[in-house]
């Protein structure tokens, strides 16, 4: 490093407080990072133990993409996600939870003072959709908002968000009927942050056609993701 650097590190007292300090104020914002992901498709087992997060709760981003078994009648409960202090229901127990019963999307979690607030949202019937749980400081508000193939269903303020310890991520826990036999499961994202606001177009079903323009980006191509998930709809003779 340059030199004011190097005399600070090199001197007997000086040294050993600043690198106390830069140990101090770095190694907290490695550890509470939070960052799973798991690509393609997949069908969880009862009680399957993800991750066990350090802090989590006051803000998060979930994320997935859910296909339902057309033939199952989905009569009982059938859990997708769990985040959990350690029990089903208690004080931070449902941090959130989602599941799916007669074919719709319920999420259950921890607002305003509810510790299970239950949340329904649309029929997942028919077709892939995607499915967003979101909580983030927006103009000084902790917002709760939950999308569901693009259209919002639910987006308030949540006044009592708190950051919890050691957190149990479960696909399908360990008290309900595990999604296994009822869904397919596709490129789930968990995150203790926002997502990245790049230029992205929305994923929603989107017949293919030859000559098909979806948009007209202003600027595009130095960095760039894109993913998709194909979905044959006829056989071609």
């Amino acid at each position: 490093p340059p030199f004011p650097y190097t005399a600070l590190f090199r001197s007997p007292v000086l040294g050993k407080m600043l690198r106390g300090t830069l140990f101090f104020l770095l190694f907290p914002a490695l550890t509470l990072a939070v960052n799973i992901v798991r690509d393609g498709y997949f069908k969880p087992s009862k009680g399957e133990k993800i991750a066990e997060l350090k802090n989590w709760g006051e803000t998060f981003h979930i994320e997935f993409f859910i296909n339902l078994h057309q033939k199952n009648d989905f009569k009982n409960w059938i859990n997708i996600l769990h985040f959990t202090t350690g029990e089903n229901i208690c004080n931070g127990c449902r941090i959130p939870g989602i599941w799916v019963k007669g074919r719709k999307l319920y999420v259950y979690t921890e607002f305003s003072g509810n510790n299970n607030l239950q949340i329904v949202g649309k029929d997942l019937a028919k077709r892939l959709q995607r499915v967003i749980v979101s909580q983030q400081w927006v103009n000084g508000k902790l917002m709760l908002k939950i999308l569901q193939e693009g259209e919002v269903i639910f987006n308030k303020e949540n006044t009592s968000g708190r950051n919890r310890e050691k957190v149990k991520v479960y696909l399908s826990d360990p008290w309900h009927e595990s999604s296994r036999e009822h869904a397919y499961l596709y490129h789930l994202k968990i995150s203790d942050k926002a997502p990245p606001s790049d230029t992205h177009l929305q994923l929603t079903d989107i017949g293919v056609s030859k000559g098909k323009l979806l948009t007209t980006l202003k600027n595009f191509g130095k960095t760039y993701h894109v993913e998709f998930i194909f979905k044959k709809t006829d056989t071609i003779g």
